[in-house]
């Protein structure tokens, strides 16, 4: 969570078209680990927040496995 709120910070004034964020399918379908799934979770809302008063688009992809 606090690495978000780094990178929210660090961005500052640039002029970005959007931010792209990398999440899990398991804030989605639930998973094994409930500390990565409420990371997961945790990442989707700040997108969905920082949508709401950002100047720039922020997106939160939530992949599947890796293999």
């Amino acid at each position: 969570m606090q690495g978000l709120y780094a990178l929210e910070e660090s961005l500052g004034d640039m002029p970005l078209d959007f931010c792209m964020l990398l999440s899990s399918t398991v804030s989605v379908l639930g998973g094994n680990s409930p500390s990565y799934t409420a990371a997961s979770l945790f990442m989707d809302a700040f997108a969905c927040d920082r949508n709401r008063s950002s100047r720039f688009h922020w997106l939160s992809t939530n992949w599947d496995r890796w293999l």
